[in-house]
């Protein structure tokens, strides 16, 4: 019995609380208690709840809009009336209490999956729903590959979001006490950690949707995509040592999501579907919102800020609460003939403040005069297309351009844009990442994309010495600090937070 935790609630209640998922919830609750006594790791049925937790715990970590909050809105793309200006202009100023700065909401999940680690393998074989003995086997795995997926996927957040972080195995009963008296791992040490996990997922997991749940369940799939960011990562430009070996075990990685068969690129007229219905040939994991389960994020979550009049009826007229600036409009009109432009955008060609996006547009309506609503669009973490321009940026890093040309095209001619490639070099880098931040609009990878490539500090939003002392990462919240002689602020922020 880990850590000497006593069996302190039934495995029925977890269901209720692991449904919990807004921010406000998740301030208030309280902290997990899981039992680890043997009587509760007697059945399939106990392992499959809790490695279901997993998911429901990594949902709540990324919050309503966090996901966005820290991949998407400091890269000034947008303009915002209702959050003044402190995280869209580029000064990315956090208070000290600040929600998205306290990393504790990451060890939930982690918590539930070295739990599942532990105990999975005690589970008997003859109580899984398997015709033979190995078949209960490859069942048993495709769980644990699952919790080994999660917890590589929550530290990979947490290395790009903190750089440094407590590196917990165990399961931990409380997750306020992770903090004491745990050495901090470096970004390094994490990034490892992640590769480790993920060796282990893709042995335990096949390619077919696990158990029949396509991109929302972890399969093989997910965990080379995942394989192939980290090593991205681990090449990101203002990285004192770049090893061109993670380049050649990226591209490999990705290798071998194509060579499986599996996936492809979604014709134009199930596009937007990826991400209201979710499940899509092109998904390779995604954070799943069922209305029908009561999954849902109400009117402040987070597609509900993109979106304006008509898809929005509380008032006639209604602009996005958050508008795009002149730059990305100049960035999607530079083809005219891209899809992307012309389908998935309201009022192009209009007043700069009415042009919004219709990518998440799942708006359901709870009441008569469409005053309040509530969204279930799907997150989606990694899917196809953002592999193929991930490979051509391994391959431009490389050396190897015509190659790097060929993934770039597949993403472009899927909507329409067939002009030949003619740049090479950093110029067809700056045409990837380009590519990147048309494909990706709101999937959270546009600032790690930018500290990655070095477009942080060639956008005109940051400056190089603030790229080079990664000034990308996000503070660490107040309350995490003085709790352990390890925990230091973020260095960037040490002397910058506001009070």
């Amino acid at each position: 019995m880990k850590n000497g935790i006593k069996k302190t609630i039934h495995l029925l209640s977890i269901s209720s609380m692991l449904l919990l998922g807004s921010c406000e919830k998740f301030l208030t609750r309280e902290p997990i208690d899981i039992p680890v006594m043997e009587t509760y790791w007697q059945t399939e049925a106990d392992g499959e709840a809790f490695v279901n937790g997993i998911y429901s715990e990594f949902r709540d970590a990324l919050g309503g809009l966090s996901h966005f909050e820290w991949g998407d809105f400091p890269t000034k793309i947008w303009q915002s009336g209702e959050w003044g200006q402190y995280i869209f202009d580029g000064k990315f100023e956090y208070y000290g209490t600040d929600y998205n700065s306290n990393w504790s909401r990451f060890y939930r999940p982690i918590s539930v999956a070295n739990n599942c680690i532990d105990n999975i393998e005690r589970i008997p074989l003859d109580s899984y729903s398997a015709a033979t003995e190995q078949d209960a086997l490859v069942r048993q795995k495709k769980y644990l590959g699952q919790a080994h997926f999660l917890r590589a996927l929550c530290y990979f957040y947490m290395a790009r979001i903190w750089g440094e972080v407590p590196l917990v195995t165990d399961y931990v009963k409380d997750v306020s006490e992770i903090v004491r008296d745990i050495p901090m791992a470096t970004e390094e040490e994490l990034l490892n950690f992640c590769l480790e996990d993920l060796d282990k997922a893709i042995e335990y997991l096949d390619w077919k949707p696990t158990f029949d749940k396509r991109a929302s369940k972890a399969n093989r799939g997910s965990a080379y995509a995942l394989r192939a960011h980290v090593l991205m990562w681990k090449n990101r430009l203002n990285n004192p040592t770049i090893d061109p070996n993670n380049y050649t075990l990226a591209i490999a990685a990705i290798d071998s999501i194509e060579n499986s068969n599996e996936y492809r690129l979604v014709d134009t007229n199930n596009y937007i579907s990826m991400f209201s219905q979710g499940g899509s040939e092109e998904s390779l994991f995604e954070v799943v919102y069922d209305k029908s389960k009561n999954e849902v994020l109400d009117r402040n979550g987070f597609t509900s800020r993109f979106l304006g009049y008509p898809y929005i009826t509380d008032f006639k007229d209604r602009n996005p609460i958050f508008c795009f600036n002149t730059q990305y409009i100049e960035l999607m009109n530079k083809f005219p003939e891209d899809w992307r432009r012309n389908n998935l955008f309201y009022g192009w060609g209009g007043k700069q403040e009415a042009i919004y996006t219709i990518k998440y547009q799942s708006i359901h309506y709870t009441n008569v005069d469409k005053s309040e609503w509530e969204t279930d669009d799907k997150i989606i973490i990694f899917r196809l297309a953002d592999i193929y321009l991930l490979k051509a940026e391994a391959y431009n890093r490389l050396g190897q351009d015509e190659n790097a040309k060929i993934y770039l095209q597949k993403v472009r001619s899927r909507v329409g844009i067939e002009r030949p490639i003619t740049t090479s070099g950093d110029d067809l880098l700056y045409e990837i990442e380009d590519e990147r931040e048309r494909e990706l609009l709101l999937e959270g990878h546009r600032l790690y994309d930018w500290v990655r490539t070095g477009a942080y500090a060639r956008k005109g939003v940051y400056t190089y010495d603030r790229w080079m002392s990664n000034g990308h990462l996000w503070p660490v919240n107040y309350s995490l600090i003085g709790k352990s002689k390890y925990i230091r602020q973020t260095p960037y922020w040490a002397d910058k937070m506001v009070n």
